[in-house]
C-alpha cells in the first residue's frame, strides 16, 4: 500500500542484504582492479575472471587456500573464466584473495 511510512520489516532486511552483496563484491573487484586483474561483476554474487586455462588456475589457487570455479558450467559463448562467489567474503578478505589472483595470473590470464 503506498503510504510515505518507513519501510516493512523485510524490505529493511533485503535492503541490507543487497548493501551487504555489493559491499563485497565491489571489494573484491576494486581489489583486483588495483593489482591490474581483469574481472566483471556488475550484479549479483559472483565475479568472472577471465583466465588461459579454467582447471589449472583453480587449482594454483586451491593450493593458496582459496576455492573458485571453473567457468565452463557457467557460460555459453564467452571465453574461459574463473567464477569467484562473494556471497560469503568479508570485506577485509577481498585484498588477500586478490593478492593470491594476481599472484597466480599474468596480464593476459596465462598461469605465472
Amino acid at each position: 500500500p503506498g503510504g510515505g511510512g518507513s519501510p516493512s520489516p523485510a524490505r529493511r532486511v533485503l535492503a541490507h542484504a543487497e548493501h551487504t552483496y555489493r559491499a563485497r563484491r565491489n571489494a573484491l573487484l576494486d581489489a583486483l582492479s588495483a593489482r591490474e586483474v581483469t574481472a566483471v561483476g556488475p550484479s549479483g554474487f559472483n565475479v568472472w575472471i577471465p583466465v588461459a586455462d579454467e582447471t589449472s588456475t583453480c587449482l594454483a589457487l586451491a593450493d593458496r587456500g582459496y576455492g573458485v570455479a571453473p567457468g565452463a558450467p557457467f557460460r555459453l559463448a564467452s571465453s574461459p573464466g574463473i567464477r569467484v562467489t562473494t556471497a560469503r567474503l568479508h570485506v577485509e578478505d577481498a585484498e588477500p584473495l586478490a593478492d593470491a589472483i594476481a599472484a597466480v595470473l599474468d596480464d593476459s590470464g596465462q598461469l605465472r
